[in-house]
């Protein structure tokens, strides 16, 4: 059913479509897309990020504040390979007639 969404993954991650009638629960947690790179359902929604003011060694930016993920997407796992990289650029030029 996903596999569509997999196929042409060049980037590390992959926006869902906006306003895709889809919700978190309904995800996979894990894909493998066809060049065979693992992504992890990273889902909607707000989390701290930064340091505390008084945490030893924080710098001034790295003050804490709220974020909003506001679109379930897909991250890899591990870092894009060179390889990864060159076979998804090809496949890129190749689409794109080059």
């Amino acid at each position: 059913m996903f596999q569509p969404i997999c196929k042409g993954v060049i980037a590390v991650s992959l926006w869902l479509g906006v306003g895709a009638n889809i919700s978190s629960a309904q995800l996979p947690k894990e894909i493998t897309n066809s060049i065979g790179m693992k992504l992890v359902l990273i889902p909607k929604g707000m989390f701290q990020m930064g340091s505390p003011i008084k945490e030893e060694g924080a710098d001034k930016d790295e003050e804490q504040h709220q974020v909003t993920i506001s679109k379930d997407y897909y991250l890899g796992v591990t870092e894009v390979t060179q390889g990864q990289y060159d076979h998804a650029k090809a496949a890129r030029d190749a689409a794109k007639g080059r």
